[in-house]
């Protein structure tokens, strides 16, 4: 276990190197100012040595002045040094905490849907924020407190040597054993946050999906149930951040209580030597100040030592996101594809979400362009598919999917979702005004156009009925807009961009029969001269396309216009259509 978390830490360092060498100046400039201001600390006890055994006892008048001019400045000097060094370094972590959360922000936009399928997105907005705010320590002070520790630790080490061999040999032993110490609690410290982290990620995606579907939570009642599940995963969590707290004071604790012993025997030792002569009261004094310069650098490199180990789970989580192949790449030599007609071609398509069960098993199919094409089935056969193969949200295993003769890999992705315009039945409003979510594919579109895209939509008269008009400021979510507004504003969005190819998954199930009449109407004007998919339930939507393709388990099983399906007597789209005829007759 231990070799494969070295491994990780290793991958994860290797990661996030490039990162931290885009710092190196101000790393290296903050690294000089750290040994200035290190030798200048160690100093003041070799003065004090000097001061009691050559300028006291010697009676040195003429020196005293000179040295406490030196015991004065030498911590002025330290100090500025010091306060230098940690803003240079201050402003380089802040930049490498900067790079990386956008790194990490662009990674998480360009991986495939089968990613954002297993993350809520609460758990990646905890690695955005929390667990890269964790790797301050990483550049930053923790890194900067082990440097100056480490030469402390070595100065210190080398200046007692030279005073009495024997107390530092014993000093050595005492510190050592704080590497058996360490080892001891950094597992239980590691494995601990391991499991808080995670832990932490399943509350904040769960309190996420709460918050945003809060009227479902109140309308069944669920709030005692939510709560209770909240506080369970709370609890845990809380459990494990205490088994990792209560590590890391039992460390340090631990190594205080070694300290504490280590001194005293020290000290009895070198105050035995003083009394037979083979050390000066300058020597102890000196030596028990540099025994403080060891013990204290040692504690402390073991505290920062175990804010690294939780520093590297976040980074290890970090890694792993930036190590996710996004499985949909740009082919190399592909080639911006200019506006077309909209011909869609599905030649032989092999495709299927795991490998061990393939949906469509040599697909074959074409949509005109400028054709309007409904597509019908039961759930789970095949429909929204189409369009996520087409959108290139996932590539397919066999196969080609083209668009007027060009293969889809062959087009960049940036390019080729520029041809497409998608409503989809859950809409999704952004924080921002009415002009901003109309206007999010195409945030320099003039407001005319934009006013143009909201009257076709049919929500012009709602937006203007507003005091501040498009400018109007949408919460989060657009969570004072019904769902049918929410559904027009993002109608208009797709409008707008003009796109070649219109995708609408149920774009017209949330509105009520007055506002889908008027949008029908609208969209006839939209839709001609362009290719669109209609994924649609209402009768409505289904009977005015040129053609309807009828799905069953990933095959096309049936195409043709609405007359020419309801004529087959036991076919499945005449089974289908009774079946949303009643429905909808049904429905108040």
């Amino acid at each position: 276990m231990r070799a494969s978390e070295s491994n990780s830490t290793r991958r994860a360092m290797r990661y996030l190197w490039p990162f931290i060498a885009k710092r190196k100046r101000a790393l290296l400039t903050s690294l000089a100012g750290v040994a200035l201001y290190t030798t200048l600390s160690v100093l003041p006890p070799l003065l004090l040595r000097y001061l009691i055994d050559d300028v006291i006892r010697a009676e040195a008048w003429h020196l005293l002045v000179i040295v406490a001019a030196l015991l004065l400045a030498i911590p002025v000097v330290a100090a500025s040094v010091n306060f230098v060094s940690v803003w240079i370094l201050t402003i380089a972590s802040r930049h490498f905490l900067h790079d990386l959360r956008m790194a990490l922000y662009r990674k998480i936009l360009t991986l495939n849907m089968g990613f954002h399928s297993e993350h809520s997105s609460g758990a990646l907005a905890g690695r955005l924020i929390d667990d890269i705010g964790m790797l301050h320590m990483i550049i930053g002070q923790g890194t900067l407190q082990i440097v100056v520790d480490v030469v402390v630790f070595t100065f210190a080490i080398f200046i007692a040597l030279t005073i009495s061999l024997p107390l530092t040999l014993m000093l050595l032993a005492a510190v050592s054993l704080y590497t058996f110490i360490y080892r001891y609690f950094s597992r239980k410290i590691c494995v601990a946050s391991a499991s808080y982290r995670t832990l932490y990620d399943e509350i904040t995606g769960r309190m996420q999906e709460t918050v945003a579907g809060v009227r479902q939570v109140r309308i069944y009642n669920r709030e005692s149930s939510e709560s209770g599940q909240f506080l369970d995963r709370t609890g845990r969590s809380l459990d494990r951040a205490f088994e990792a707290r209560t590590g890391s004071i039992g460390l340090s604790t631990v190594c205080a209580a070694v300290q504490q012993v280590a001194t005293s025997v020290i000290v009895f030792a070198g105050a035995w030597m003083v009394l037979r002569q083979t050390l000066t009261y300058g020597d102890l004094f000196a030596f028990g100040s540099y025994m403080a310069f060891v013990f204290s650098p040692a504690v402390r490199m073991l505290d920062v030592a175990g804010q690294l180990e939780e520093s590297m789970v976040s980074a290890r989580r970090i890694v792993d996101i930036l190590h996710e192949d996004p499985v949909v790449h740009d082919r190399p030599g592909a080639v911006d594809k200019p506006r077309g007609n909209g011909l869609i071609e599905f030649r032989d398509v092999h495709f299927g979400y795991t490998e061990d069960h393939l949906l469509y098993r040599g697909l074959n199919l074409r949509i005109e362009a400028g054709s309007s094409v409904a597509v019908v089935g039961p759930t789970g056969c095949g429909k929204t598919t189409l369009t996520a193969l087409l959108m290139r949200h996932w590539d397919v295993h066999e196969g080609a999917i083209q668009i007027d003769g060009v293969e889809l890999r062959d087009i960049p992705l940036r390019c080729l979702r520029r041809h497409f315009g998608l409503v989809l039945q859950d809409p999704v409003v952004f924080t921002g005004t009415f002009a901003e979510n109309i206007s999010y594919g195409l945030p320099k579109a003039k407001r005319e156009d934009v006013e143009r895209a909201a009257r076709t939509a049919e929500i012009h008269d709602t937006i203007i009925g507003y005091p501040g008009g498009y400018d109007t400021l949408l919460g989060h979510y657009g969570i004072q807009l019904s769902r049918g507004e929410r559904q027009r504003v993002s109608i208009a969005r797709a409008i707008l961009r003009d796109p070649e190819i219109l995708i609408m998954d149920e774009a017209t199930s949330a509105l009520d029969s007055e506002s889908e009449a008027l949008i029908q109407k609208a969209m006839a004007r939209v839709l001609k001269g362009r290719t669109s998919i209609v994924i649609a339930h209402r009768l409505s939507t289904i009977m005015r396309a040129d053609q309807i393709l009828v799905m069953r388990d990933g095959v096309v099983v049936a195409a043709g216009t609405h007359a020419q399906l309801l004529a087959i007597p036991d076919g499945l789209y005449r089974r289908l259509y009774e079946q949303l005829r009643s429905d909808q007759l049904e429905t108040p």
